[in-house]
């Protein structure tokens, strides 16, 4: 029987077993005869190939076996050595497997846990229906994840990320619920953390503003203007800026501490206590039956806040001003409300601080007018509204002028001449110092060169400066390009710094000194004897000048304190090698006390006023 090539040795042996063939001829395509095979031959061949077939068949059986094992081995590693924590149940929820991270985290060794349920890890945290709606989520859809508080081993309560899947076999009845759950405590404590100090104050961990608008909105919104009242108390403290600059920002933040603590324990139950910023708190009481509950809480507070004086170590008096607002009457918003209650506040300043004042209308008139002002002050200095004024400064025992002082004027078109206790705080606010500052310099000195070429000039001109300029920009290259514009000699300037300023180590005022004493500009601290100084400090300071204030010059003829301090900052000064200068010198007595105890220098009115631009160079030509 012949066989075309193409045929598989296959069904030759077929043939062969059915037919009992003795030869097989295997042909091309050609009909070429290619070999005859005998019997024999063919049953070999056709075992050989069986066998390949079943080797090959093993092999594929072999390899898929040593795959399953691989397989079984990487679930069991990576089963073992997961970060997270695993539990495996029967369908009752019994549980037959846990791993080594479900132990870490809970503390159950798997001994422990194998044959309870995950009820050993329940807290009691979550609420009644919690774990029916996890089962009735497992039943209807197989799956359930979310956040969940248990309890560690220990008593410990952590909180986890769970998730639950439900293994179910063909009929879909369930076989097992495999668990995987990570310890999630850390984060939530930081997220927890987060959202504190993003609503809260992180010195005295009091409401910020932020929380304190939110909860002043609620209360607003819970309170009607036909049925509800509440109060909102702004309590600032007074002279809050002088414990910073004498005593350090450390003792400062103390106080702060201590006043947060006085609010709160005065504070009615339900009400919220903020600090807004700074030295800046606020009370929203939400419900208020009388005015005169709110007044008696105001002065509960003062009262608080007073006896914090001394508490710090140091001898200083507290107090605070309290600005009250009142809804509905003093507004329904909460903008409005915190508006008034500043206003009220500010008005409690102006009454002699250490006071509370209610809110009322004209106070919102007393606001507009302190902001056209401000207006005009910022346009001052564009339309040469301001003047440089002089004051002599003379030797007290031969009145001869010695230098002078340059003061700053405002001729306002509308009010006239305004001192500069009037402006100078509203430019302090609004920033207009070191604009102001640096032109009052760059005037001072332009006048001062042109009477030094008409041969006028005695001595050094003084100018203030203030704490800004120190502190911001680069004041020392301003002075000294100010000097080369006007061809001025850094000897002949004079500035002065209040006392509080230069003792405020934190601005590294030290070094913002020293930079303009190597210019050789003359350094004098003005109204000392004002602040709390340290004469350790003030050793360190590079000034050569010493201005007594004048409000201990202008008693000291009949009260024995002030001449007692005037003495002993003379002595002072003089066993510090400083030059000193008497402010306010308006009597022939107190001259005659000065010289007596070693003051050489002096000025006020006694000898001259300050005097406009024109009159002061008139009287330059006359002493000359």
């Amino acid at each position: 029987m012949g066989v075309r090539d193409g045929s598989s040795l296959l069904q030759a042996r077929q043939l062969i077993l059915q037919h009992k063939i003795r030869h097989l001829a295997v042909y091309d395509a050609d009909g070429v005869l290619l070999q005859l095979l005998g019997f024999r031959d063919i049953i070999q061949m056709v075992e050989q190939e069986f066998l390949q077939e079943l080797h090959s068949a093993l092999r594929e059986r072999d390899d898929a076996l040593l795959h399953s094992r691989r397989s079984l081995l990487l679930a069991d590693k990576v089963f073992e050595s997961t970060l997270e924590g695993i539990l495996i149940t029967d369908g009752n929820g019994v549980i037959q497997m846990v791993n080594p991270a479900f132990s870490r985290i809970t503390g159950y060794s798997s001994q422990e846990a194998l044959g309870r349920t995950p009820a050993l890890l329940k807290s009691g945290r979550q609420p009644a229906d919690f774990y029916q709606k996890l089962w009735q989520s497992l039943k209807e859809s197989g799956v359930w994840q979310g956040e969940v508080v248990n309890r560690r081993k220990g008593g410990l309560l952590y909180t986890e990320h769970l998730s639950i899947t439900a293994i179910r076999d063909a009929d879909g009845e369930c076989l097992h619920y495999v668990a995987v759950f990570s310890d999630i405590t850390q984060r939530k404590q930081s997220e927890e953390r987060l959202h504190f100090l993003a609503n809260h104050d992180a010195l005295t961990g009091l409401p910020n503003r932020t929380l304190f608008l939110e909860r002043l909105q609620e209360a607003i919104e819970r309170a009607p203007p036909i049925q509800v009242q509440f109060a909102l108390l702004f309590v600032d403290l007074d002279r809050f800026k002088l414990v910073n600059d004498t005593l350090g920002h450390h003792a400062g933040d103390e106080l702060l501490v201590r006043i947060a603590s006085v609010l709160l324990q005065h504070a009615p139950p339900h009400s919220t206590v903020a600090r807004l910023s700074g030295d800046e708190f606020i009370l929203l009481l939400p419900t208020v039956e009388r005015v005169t509950q709110v007044a008696a809480l105001a002065q509960q507070l003062l009262d608080g806040v007073t006896e914090q004086s001394g508490l710090t170590g140091h001898e200083l008096f507290i107090s605070a001003s309290i600005g009250i607002s009142m809804y509905p009457e003093d507004g329904v918003s909460a903008d409005a409300l915190l508006v008034n209650a500043d206003s009220a506040m500010y008005q409690a300043k102006e009454r002699g601080k250490n006071n509370f004042q209610f809110y009322t209308s004209d106070m919102n008139a007393r606001a507009m007018e302190r902001l056209k002002l401000e207006y005009s002050l910022h346009r001052a200095l564009a339309q040469e509204e301001l003047e440089v004024w002089y004051q002599p400064k003379v030797e007290l025992a031969t009145r001869r002028v010695v230098g002078a002082e340059a003061l700053l004027r405002w001729r306002h078109p509308e009010l006239g001449l305004m001192a500069p206790a009037k402006f100078i705080p509203i430019a302090e606010d609004g920033s207009l110092m070191v604009p102001m500052g640096e032109w009052v310099l760059d005037t001072a000195c332009r006048d001062w060169a042109l009477w030094r070429r008409q041969g006028l000039t005695p001595g050094r001109i003084a100018v203030n400066v203030s704490g800004r300029q120190l502190k911001y920009g680069s004041f020392a290259d301003t002075v000294a390009h100010t000097l080369r514009r006007h061809g001025l000699d850094s000897g002949e300037l004079e500035l002065e710094i209040t006392e509080s300023v230069a003792m405020d180590e934190d601005c590294g005022m030290v070094e913002a000194l020293q930079r303009l004493r190597e210019l050789g500009v003359y350094l004098s601290i003005d109204d000392f004897g004002t602040g709390y100084s340290s004469l350790s400090y003030l050793k360190r300071l590079p000034v050569k000048g010493l201005k007594i204030d004048r409000s201990f010059i202008m008693d000291l003829h009949h009260d024995g304190d002030d001449a007692a301090i005037t003495r002993a900052i003379i002595s002072i000064g003089r066993s510090l090698g400083l030059e000193l200068v008497a402010e306010g010198v308006e009597l022939e007595s107190q001259r005659d006390f000065l010289l007596q105890q070693g003051c050489r220098l002096g000025q006020g009115y006694l000898f001259s006023k300050p005097l406009p631009r024109a009159e002061f160079e008139a009287l330059l030509a006359a002493r000359a």
